[in-house]
């Protein structure tokens, strides 16, 4: 009596529910309503499904949790409602304007960090730098160089991360618009971050 690795699943196309290994005299005791069984010479219930009593590998799954499989089709879909997915994607431009604003900033040929501790810190330092006409201070650089700074570099460093902010809020204002201005999910998938 040959053993065998078998596919219990629900037919004629859909998930497999179960893999056993047994004969396959012992199998018709392992099925009920409309389950059915075939042999399966490769994979498991996470990589294949069955269509036709045969198994067939999941395409890749795209990022995001809420796809869902549609076994008829063979392809993953996604469910969610036009305002579900403007929604989606206004989140994934909120992180890269943050990311955007918190990854540093040039002014006159040097690089200064953005995070918001360095934004506090560089509001500070403005501050005294307009009390004391004679302030000098050496700013550590992004790339952990310094720089001596008098206060009018001081000031003109912290014009330069509000201009610099302010882009960043502006690009994601006008992103936001076009999201939610879409009339499609094509058209709200492509609403991206500019490079």
């Amino acid at each position: 009596m040959s053993v065998g690795r078998y596919a219990i699943y629900a037919a004629p196309t859909g998930p497999i529910s179960r893999v056993l290994t047994a004969p396959l005299a012992q199998m018709q005791y392992q099925t009920s309503g409309t389950e059915q069984c075939a042999l399966l010479d490769e994979g498991d219930d996470a990589t294949h499904y069955m269509r036709d009593g045969l198994p067939v590998p999941y395409p890749t799954r795209p990022e995001g949790a809420y796809w869902t499989f549609d076994y008829q089709a063979g392809s993953w879909l996604d469910p969610r409602d036009l305002q579900a997915k403007k929604d989606a994607r206004w989140a994934v431009i909120k992180a890269a304007r943050e990311q955007a604003e918190f990854g540093g900033f040039a002014w006159d040929g040097s690089t200064f960090d953005s995070n918001a501790i360095s934004q506090s810190r560089i509001q500070g330092a403005v501050l005294l730098a307009g009390m004391a006409p004679d302030f000098t201070i050496t700013w550590t650089l992004s790339d952990n160089s310094t720089r001596l700074l008098d206060a009018a570099g001081m000031v003109a460093v912290g014009a330069a991360l509000g201009v610099h902010v302010g882009t960043q809020f502006e690009i994601a204002r006008q992103l936001r618009d076009a999201i939610y201005s879409a009339t499609t999910p094509e058209a709200v998938a492509a609403v991206t971050w500019p490079a």
